[in-house]
């Protein structure tokens, strides 16, 4: 018979990671959240993105970003671990319930042997034998699943490095963009007043201020 207070269906129970996932969750809305700002300065700004002005506010958010990415990476990581953990914790699981099956199966043999046992205590033997084959199943399948939710995790953390990648990438570009920008120089005085009286001189002005 299996130990006193050793509960099967409980034992074996799929542990959930729904706090994980709702972790990463909340991170993504806000990361959501973040580039939805940056297409908005994307649309105020159209025509004119290389301005001190648009280029600075796309870095204050890119800097958000980042530091989102990082915070995502981290609750990540968390999910992973748990999941690792979990999986060593069910493998030895496992290995308790292919233990008393064992036990029973030789209990059951045992008392089937001695010939003394009544028929009822052998159906219970029986049962016993049964119910823990059936469990040894059911915890083999769950220990496949704990594996495959690392595989999940192990995914979505190298996704979620990918993009801390790229939006590094992009606030280093927009950030030399912003330095070219502020040490634009001004044009002279005199030439401005040339352009007033010149059609062509005046249209390279006004590109040039686009840029």
């Amino acid at each position: 018979m299996p130990g006193e207070n050793f509960e099967i269906g409980a034992f074996i129970k799929l542990d959930g990671e729904s706090q994980f996932k709702t972790a990463v969750s909340s991170v993504n809305n806000s990361l959501k959240g973040m580039k939805a700002e940056m297409a908005k300065v994307n649309e105020d700004y159209a025509g004119n993105l290389n301005s001190v002005e648009a280029l600075g506010k796309k870095q204050e958010i890119y800097s958000r970003i980042l530091e989102e990415q990082h915070r995502k990476i981290e609750r990540v990581n968390e999910g992973l671990e748990n999941s690792r953990r979990k999986y060593e914790e069910y493998g030895q699981k496992v290995e308790r319930v292919g233990a008393e099956l064992e036990n029973a199966e030789r209990d059951l043999e045992a008392m089937r042997a001695a010939g003394e046992a009544s028929e009822e205590e052998i159906q219970q033997q029986e049962a016993a034998v049964e119910e823990l084959r059936k469990a040894l199943e059911r915890a083999g399948e769950n220990y496949g699943k704990q594996e495959a939710r690392i595989r999940a995790w192990e995914a979505s953390l190298a996704r979620a490095e990918a993009e801390l990648s790229r939006m590094t990438n992009r606030s280093n570009e927009n950030q030399r963009h912003l330095g070219k920008a502020f040490h634009r120089p001004a044009q002279p005085q005199h030439r401005r007043k040339r352009q007033k009286g010149t059609g062509s001189h005046a249209s390279d002005y006004q590109m040039g201020g686009s840029n």
